[in-house]
């Protein structure tokens, strides 16, 4: 053979190959092709082959531990999973994406992806291992939704842009199979997710998608998929849905113990509020959010609540020195949680324009300038 699999599918336009078709659809070239993808099959051993059918239900790249949580059912176990990619990886049926930071990651084309997904529907593993997949992804945005106001947040938010090409079907398939409230408790992570990208659509469709039959689901739930439908709202149009839903989280939010629903509902009411011109209930959702640390004595989070105060203060042209002074504490609390998307756009994207208007250029350049060159992952930009 002169070409692997691998080098096979490359020379293929993406979405060419339908393995499906009845020989007289297709043409000899491309069963030709399929033959050989064929014959490099078969000399996989019997778990490569399990293994290598299940990674069809992966969209884009994926991590070791994305593959052991999916593929990793009777009859492989666990252990196996390893040695099957290190096999699939040597067969050129996968390949290594080293770039970037973090965890080995691997893909496959797509030519190789639909053959897989021939296999899995043959074996009647697709359900089970589609499952797996929502699960497994839907668990990671729950815990990244847990690690909010901590200083691991930023890494979790890196594990979401790695894996952002799993994040629709998951979301897709929890919501077409399962409980709504199964689906709710993974809301937090992706709701902080698509408004750190500005991801519009999303955020609005999904919020929206999960508030149908979630009236009995729990009040904290159904707040966070509000403000997730409120924030699309707000920069797609919907300026009804915009103005009432941010309001409604904030009354589920007082239904929740604890202060973090709290926080965002009042800061989500806050930005919006921004977006739709009412300064006045800018800065009021700011002190609430002080007030709100004052009785749970945080300090960090009282970034948020001064970043709203000075948005106010600026936007209003109103007291710059106020402004700025707000500004710079909320720039030392993101720095404290390490906030790398709330430092540059709520904290330093604030200040340098306010230092600017106050005649201080070289203290705006600095904030302009950190604000531009400040390391760190594509969803903080």
């Amino acid at each position: 053979s002169v070409l692997s699999p691998a080098q096979i599918a490359e020379r293929l336009a993406e979405g060419t190959v339908f393995l499906a078709a009845g020989e007289v659809d297709r043409a000899p070239r491309q069963r030709t092709i399929e033959a050989a993808i064929e014959w490099s099959y078969d000399l996989l051993s019997p778990t490569e082959r399990i293994v290598f059918s299940r990674l069809a239900v992966f969209a884009g790249s994926f991590d070791i531990d994305a593959v052991t949580a999916v593929a990793g059912f009777d009859p492989v176990d666990d252990t196996e999973v390893l040695d099957a990619v290190t096999g699939l990886v040597e067969a050129s049926m996968l390949s290594v994406q080293a770039d970037g930071p973090g965890p080995m990651r691997y893909r496959r084309l797509e030519a190789l992806r639909h053959f897989g997904a021939s296999r899995l529907e043959e074996s009647g593993d697709r359900t089970e291992a589609e499952r797996r997949h929502a699960r497994y992804y839907l668990k990671l945005a729950e815990e990244a939704g847990h690690h909010r106001t901590t200083p691991e947040f930023a890494s979790w938010m890196g594990r979401f842009e790695a894996a952002r090409d799993e994040l629709a079907p998951a979301l897709d398939w929890s919501l077409e199979h399962q409980a709504r409230a199964t689906t709710l408790r993974a809301i937090p992570g992706f709701l902080e997710y698509w408004q750190r990208r500005g991801d519009l659509d999303p955020a609005y469709r999904y919020g929206n998608r999960m508030l149908e039959g979630a009236d009995n689901t729990a009040p904290e739930l159904r707040a966070y998929a509000l403000m997730s439908a409120a924030f699309g709202a707000a920069l797609t149009g919907d300026f009804e849905l915009a103005a009432r839903a941010p309001l409604q989280a904030l009354q589920l939010a007082g239904e929740t113990p604890g202060w973090q629903c709290g926080l965002w509902a009042r800061f989500t009411n806050g930005q919006i509020a921004t977006i739709l011109g009412d300064l006045e209930a800018v800065a009021a959702m700011g002190r609430a959010i002080l007030e709100l640390c004052d009785e749970y004595d945080l300090k960090l989070p009282r970034a948020y609540g001064v970043s709203l105060l000075a948005e106010a203060e600026f936007f209003a042209d109103g007291d710059y020195a106020a402004a700025r002074r707000f500004a710079e504490e909320a720039i030392a609390g993101f720095r404290g949680l390490y906030d790398i998307g709330g430092l540059k756009i709520y904290g330093l994207s604030i200040a340098a324009p306010v230092a600017a208007l106050q005649g201080d250029l070289d203290a705006a350049e600095g904030y302009a300038t950190e604000a531009i060159t400040l390391p760190g992952a594509a969803w903080t930009a």
